[in-house]
């Protein structure tokens, strides 16, 4: 114990080697700046909507399920263990790897050869970037993915740079828990493996090595395959319903968003990708910059989201901040000083719209200020194209607590031998996940045949009664049921369930029965 104690010790010395205390602690101070931000504000607005399914999920613990990847339920159930349940505590270890990221971002600062302009320029565009503060806190699988993403290029970055096979091992256990976060980092892996793959090597890497960091990689997925194999590869399928679902935003708005997700961060990343290309002393990292375009490229073919990206970002706001820490010195000091003003002062502008930090009716202020005086409005659309009061992800925290108690409500309407014999039915995943953290010991059992809680969910329809959640017309409800009765809607205008309707549903017909048979397959094809 001891030897292995003192070895991961002198391992991780190595991983520091030539970092001087001054940029350790630099490094440490913005990875503790960047947890503080998210910490002043995680417990304000309310859950978001795929948080709370995510908590839903972990309650049926697993080694796989229909459209996740199981790391993240087993996060939360280790999170509860230790903080605690409520939104701050559920938010603590996101936040926690967020800041780890960017303490990786620090050191491969170093290891690209930037000094201390160079590693406040790549952490401090780090964290104003707006898609990181975005997403830096939620208890989703991204963040998460943006850590393994990010930790991966270090390990290949540093076994490029010492041919030491521990980082091969270390970039296969990586790999690996990537996978069980979030299958798509499969994309950088090989993206990352195909551009680094004609890289000249003092010493040519050892098959026995690619095959022992394949084996933990393989080890480590396991289970998680063995359960893929079982339910006949459910992933595939999900990835089809995916793509039937989302409508194609364009190649023209895949890269407009692409390029506005980082503010000012833009000409950071950007910064590198020239950096690395062009300057010789730094061709042997141009991997890192051809493994992102083709990433980027991979995405746009497969009809994937912006987001799916942001992993690929960290290793290039690095070589960024190497890349201006060199152009910067040139310049006269004011100049410098105006370059740090761009990246911080767009987003104190922004930052009210990325994260909670503003009660809420101040919000409301300020983004009909922002409506008012400015053209911006990008922030305020929606899945459905229309610019609404808040931005959507703001909108899906809200909302909540009053569909559980009208849910309550209803079913508080039926006598002891109707309760015995109800059940509640949405379709929808993000309702599953706010009924089942908010309810009561008094509302009754909750069925659906979307995502993943179909697993929990009767193969059939066999309640008499029927709680039924949706955003159907009475008209359209009625023909489901012999008898249909609208007894209440969510009356929230800044949630995205505004105006869903709670049914009493007595005796499905054969049509609603088919429907809830016809869902389920669809997810289990």
């Amino acid at each position: 114990m001891i030897w292995k104690t003192t070895y991961l010790n002198k391992l991780f010395l190595e991983y520091l080697s030539g970092l001087s205390k001054k940029h350790l602690l630099l490094i440490i101070i913005f990875s503790v700046i960047k947890v503080s931000i998210h910490f002043i504000a995680n417990a304000n607005y309310g859950f978001h909507a795929d948080e709370l399914y995510y908590i839903a999920l972990s309650k049926h613990l697993q080694w796989g399920y229909l459209d996740n990847s199981p790391l993240i339920a087993y996060l939360i159930r280790f999170s509860e263990l230790l903080f605690g349940e409520s939104l701050f505590d559920y938010r603590i270890i996101p936040t926690l790897f967020s800041g780890f990221t960017i303490f990786i971002v620090g050191l491969i600062t170093h290891q690209l050869g930037g000094k201390t302009v160079a590693i406040v320029i790549a952490c401090l565009g780090m964290i104003c970037s707006p898609a990181y503060l975005a997403t830096g806190y939620f208890l989703q699988p991204v963040v998460f993915d943006q850590f393994f993403w990010t930790l991966g290029a270090f390990f290949l970055l540093r076994f490029l740079q010492t041919n030491k096979p521990i980082n091969i091992y270390f970039l296969g256990a990586t790999l690996g828990f990537g996978i069980l976060n979030k299958y798509i980092i499969l994309i950088y892996a090989f993206a990352l493996f195909a551009s680094a793959i004609f890289i000249r090597q003092k010493k040519p890497v050892a098959i026995k090595d690619i095959l022992i960091a394949m084996f933990i990689c393989f080890i480590t997925v396991l289970p998680n395959l063995v359960w893929q194999i079982y339910y006949h590869l459910p992933i595939i399928n999900y990835l089809q319903i995916l793509k039937e679902s989302n409508s194609f935003v364009g190649i023209g708005n895949f890269f407009f968003q692409f390029f506005l997700f980082h503010g000012s961060g833009i000409a950071i990343w950007l910064a590198g990708i020239i950096y690395v290309f062009l300057d010789q002393s730094k061709r042997q990292y141009s991997f890192l910059a051809k493994a992102f375009i083709l990433t980027t490229l991979i995405l746009v073919l497969l009809g994937g989201k912006t987001y799916y990206s942001l992993g690929a970002f960290p290793v290039l706001f690095a070589a960024g901040g190497a890349c201006w820490e060199s152009f910067l010195k040139k310049l006269w000091s004011i100049i410098s000083y105006g370059f740090f003003a761009m990246i911080i002062l767009p987003t104190l502008v922004a930052i009210p719209l990325v994260i909670p930090v503003l009660p809420f009716s101040y919000l409301l202020r300020y983004i009909k200020l922002m409506k008012d005086y400015t053209v911006i409005s990008e922030p305020l659309v929606w899945d459905d194209g229309k610019i609404h009061q808040l931005p959507q992800f703001y909108a899906d925290m809200f909302g909540w607590e009053e569909l559980e108690e009208k849910v309550t409500e209803a079913y508080l309407k039926l006598n002891n031998d109707e309760r015995k014999n109800a059940a509640t039915l949405t379709n929808s995943y993000k309702i599953v996940g706010a009924l089942s953290y908010y309810q009561t010991n008094i509302q009754p059992s909750i069925i659906s045949p979307a995502n993943s809680f179909l697993l929990w969910s009767p193969k059939s329809l066999s309640s008499d009664i029927l709680i039924y959640v949706t955003d159907e017309d009475e008209s359209t409800v009625k023909k489901l049921a012999y008898k249909a009765i609208l007894t209440n809607r969510v009356m929230n205008q800044f949630s995205t369930v505004n105006g869903l309707k709670i049914y009493l549903i007595y005796q499905p017909r054969e049509i609603l029965k088919a429907r809830y048979i016809s869902q389920r397959q669809k997810f289990l094809n």
